[in-house]
């Protein structure tokens, strides 16, 4: 019998009323897991909610334990494991079955990302914008002022650039993005790429541009000339 793991079908869901015990990468990689034993033996993980602070972040990526656990008794997670000690011992790098690829590739791959934002007329933006805020701010630990469809035009717009660098909006990004952090040295491609989002989304929200700036830290460099004036939260 073939023992091969497949993704998303180590070990079965816990029953309804059954306590979820759920670990972090952190937790993982205390147990002697790396990026690609989880990717392979795991799959997609079982949640992700947002991050605490910064909603451009990448979301947490939580594992069932029991999932883990059933994983960690299989064959393949064995000889992978073994195969890392192995390649640790030989003196290989933090990370070693990663492959390292120059910055200049790194740097084309940033470049060539096809980044695709999502045309909502403004006031669908905004209502999914406010609600995106609302489901954030219920799951942190310290008052965040509410932001609502007839809140100021700054709000607004902030809380629209928010939703639009989200996971799911922006799904590219935090693919890459989770690949480049595993990387040494990326920092500048990490910017570059992050700045190309805020670019995007100028560009397809021009009433956006300057906030985009005002979250990038930076100017940015559109293929047209842009509005930049606030919006209106009238405009429909």
């Amino acid at each position: 019998m073939d023992d091969k793991v497949q993704p998303e079908q180590v070990g079965d869901p816990p029953s309804e009323g059954v306590a979820r015990t759920l670990i972090t990468q952190t937790m993982l990689r205390d147990r002697g897991w790396n990026e690609k034993m989880a990717r392979e033996l795991l799959g997609k993980p079982d949640e992700q909610p947002p991050p605490a602070y910064h909603l451009q972040c990448a979301p947490l990526r939580l594992y069932l334990l029991e999932r883990v656990e059933a994983a960690e008794r299989t064959a393949d997670f064995a000889q992978m494991q073994a195969r890392r000690q192995r390649q640790q011992t030989a003196g290989g790098q933090i990370m070693p079955e990663l492959t390292v690829p120059p910055p200049s590739q790194v740097m084309q791959e940033v470049e060539a990302l096809i980044i695709e934002i999502q045309h909502l007329t403004l006031p669908e933006l905004i209502r999914r914008a406010c609600e995106h805020h609302s489901v954030w701010a219920k799951a942190q630990k310290r008052p965040i002022k509410p932001v609502r469809v007839d809140s100021p035009a700054n709000d607004l717009n902030r809380v629209s650039v928010h939703y639009l660098f989200s996971s799911q909006q922006t799904p590219e990004y935090q693919d890459l993005h989770a690949r480049l952090v595993q990387l040494p040295e990326t920092r500048e491609a990490r910017q570059r790429l992050k700045e190309r989002v805020y670019q995007a989304i100028a560009q397809r929200y021009p009433h956006l541009a300057l906030e985009c700036e005002q979250q990038n830290g930076r100017s940015l460099t559109l293929q047209a000339p842009s509005n930049r004036k606030a919006v209106s939260n009238r405009s429909s």
